[in-house]
């Protein structure tokens, strides 16, 4: 016997969105976050990414992100520490999304 608290609450899977934050194509979608850090001696310039991205799309903000962050995040003395952590988390990240199937093409 199911209660009308339970009949009313949806499905889990269909709380998962289907459209990709960056393009809004539809596609299979992983929640992702990526960062970047800009070191400049004693500061810091970090930078995140939170969201719902395909494949391709999160693909596109993993090279953006990291490759600033692999060139820029080891002029500080904090973020030369920092930044093993953020290619670290960022490449992590990186192949759990590659898994995800290609968007499909619209018609």
């Amino acid at each position: 016997m199911t209660t009308p608290a339970a009949a009313a609450d949806p499905p889990a899977d269909s709380l998962v969105p289907t459209h990709c934050d960056r393009c809004r194509r539809t596609a299979t979608v992983d929640h992702v976050t990526l960062e970047q850090n800009i070191g400049a001696l004693v500061l810091r310039f970090p930078k995140r990414y939170r969201g719902y991205l395909c494949r391709e799309c999160s693909a596109h903000v993993f090279w953006r992100f990291t490759l600033i962050t692999l060139f820029f995040g080891w002029w500080g003395v904090i973020s030369f520490f920092v930044t093993f952590g953020v290619l670290y988390r960022n490449l992590a990240t990186y192949v759990r999304t590659r898994a995800l199937p290609p968007p499909r093409t619209s018609a």
